[in-house]
């Protein structure tokens, strides 16, 4: 995928689950929070959640979404501004990829879009859950 087409799947990811990022080019340029884990394994994310200060009810909640996470998956995990949780899991697709945006506030409310993303970055399935 390039770099335009990262920016437009992490725009609308941040949009339509309700974060305030603001996007350049490219992955890296897109500031949607402070990252804890970055596409990395499902054993990754749930070691860097490990030394993370987090409510209760919040860790408990992002375990459960970081679980989900199949073997093909890769999983973010970020901080956002507001004290809330980002868990990305995202898997490749036949012609792009699927992206299953999570965030779980301080009380372990969550909010969760399934996105589809074509191998150009055009947006061909939203679901919110």
């Amino acid at each position: 995928m390039n770099a335009k087409g990262w920016a437009t799947r992490l725009i609308f990811l941040n949009i339509a689950s309700g974060g305030l990022g603001v996007a350049a080019e490219g992955p890296e340029a897109v500031g949607l929070g402070r990252a804890i884990v970055s596409a990395g394994t499902k054993k990754a994310a749930a070691e860097g959640l490990k030394d993370t200060l987090l409510p209760a009810a919040q860790r408990a909640v992002v375990k459960r979404a970081i679980g989900r996470a199949t073997l093909t998956e890769k999983v973010s995990v970020e901080r956002l501004a507001d004290g809330s949780i980002r868990v990305l899991r995202s898997r490749p697709g036949v012609d792009g990829s699927q992206v299953f945006s999570t965030i779980i506030d301080a009380g372990g409310n969550t909010r969760t879009v399934q996105v589809g993303v074509s191998a150009t970055g055009a947006i061909t399935h939203y679901d919110p859950k």
